[in-house]
């Protein structure tokens, strides 16, 4: 097939589609980005747990599939079993916040299931909006957005409950570049090894 017929027909399947407008940018800074639970971007573990109204302990986060860590990344997860007392964590499954250098960077918050279900995406990301002061027409696939150094992202699973993520976007670069990595250097050593005892086995 011609190429001009091909670069046509590949400009012509990526142009949005009749009627579909393409999301504005978002301006919002992460000064005023949305506070969840009295939790904000940069706070340190001990004001997040003040805010919490409980103690927060740090773990190590492991790099998935590996037994890595990066030092400067510490986490905390809260499961809903065994039930914390704080009236903060009323309605919510599980959370994990993120810690980078002690200055939190990343929110996850899976909530229960409301007594009044949500009718669709569209509602909820309305709803979100209107209490974060978050841009109606800056959402990407009816369910996040990239602001002025964070993003925010919100879903509504067949069951019914939502999980939010807020998360510092410099800091999700450095931390995925350090993961990165890491883990080119465990492969490489794995790779090594194997060589290694390829060399050692004679049989």
């Amino acid at each position: 097939m011609n190429k001009l017929v091909l670069i046509f027909i590949f400009a012509i399947a990526n142009l949005p589609l009749i009627g579909q407008t393409l999301p504005k940018p978002c301006y919002i800074t992460k000064t005023d980005a949305p506070s969840l639970r009295g939790l904000r971007l940069g706070m340190t573990p001990q004001r997040s747990g003040i805010e919490l109204g409980t103690k927060i302990n740090l773990e190590e986060h492991k790099i998935e599939f590996t037994d890595l860590s990066i030092d400067e990344v510490k986490e905390y997860r809260y499961y809903s079993a065994p039930k914390i007392s704080s009236t903060s964590f009323n309605g919510i499954n599980s959370l994990r916040l993120s810690f980078f250098k002690d200055a939190l960077y990343e929110i996850y918050v899976n909530y229960e299931k409301p007594e009044k279900p949500w009718k669709d995406a569209k509602e909820l990301l309305d709803y979100l909006g209107d209490k974060y002061n978050l841009p109606s027409d800056s959402w990407f696939e009816s369910r996040y957005m990239r602001c002025n150094g964070f993003s925010f992202s919100a879903t509504l699973d067949k069951k019914g409950e939502v999980t939010i993520f807020l998360t510092d976007s410099g800091v999700n670069t450095i931390v995925n570049n350090k993961e990165e990595q890491l883990k080119s250097e465990y492969r490489r050593k794995i790779r090594s090894n194997a060589v290694e005892k390829e060399k050692v086995f004679k049989p």
